[in-house]
Formats: structure tokens, sequence, C-alpha cells
């Protein structure tokens, strides 16, 4: 339904009217807008439906929600950690 509304509708509004000598009264500003929010609104459907995916979207939002409570696992002690080099030497 969001390419058919967004996308089709408007631009068969724009090539049909003037073939049927039907005068809009506004100048298609509503056609540039939908055609403009098209592809913003376009993934909302799979991200809804694939749970991995659904998943993030609920833990983004809990994120934002919390400002600062809420921890990604596995990085909390990260500036506690060191890396120690590791040397490598050529054998013969």
């Amino acid at each position: 339904m969001i390419p058919f509304v967004l996308m089709y509708i408007p631009a068969a509004m724009v090539f049909i009217f003037p073939m049927l000598s039907i005068e809009l009264n506004f100048k298609y500003p509503i056609i540039t807008h939908a055609v403009a929010i098209y592809p913003a609104i376009d993934p909302l459907p799979t991200i809804l439906i694939i749970k991995s995916y659904r998943r993030g979207l609920i833990e983004l939002f809990q994120m934002l929600a919390c400002r600062g409570k809420f921890q990604v696992k596995g990085l909390s002690n990260w500036k506690n950690n060191t890396i120690n080099p590791v040397s490598f030497t050529a054998s013969s």
C-alpha cells in the first residue's frame, strides 16, 4: 500500500488529470511531498515485520527513553581493558 499511495496515485494524478482536462485547484505540492517522504516510510514495514529488526528498534527506543541508564552488553568495561601488542619474529 505504501508505494501505491505515495508513488503511483500521485504520479497517475499528474499524468491523467491534464489528459482528461481536469484542473486541480492546487499546484501539486501534495504530490511532491508524498514522493519525497516515500524513501523514509518504505522501510518501516520491513523493520516492523522482521523480528531482529523489530528488537533492534525497540532497544533503540529504550536507549533513547532512558538517556544513559541503558547499557549495551559487553561495553560496560571498555575503558579498563587494555590491548597487549603481540610481537612476531621471523624464523628462518
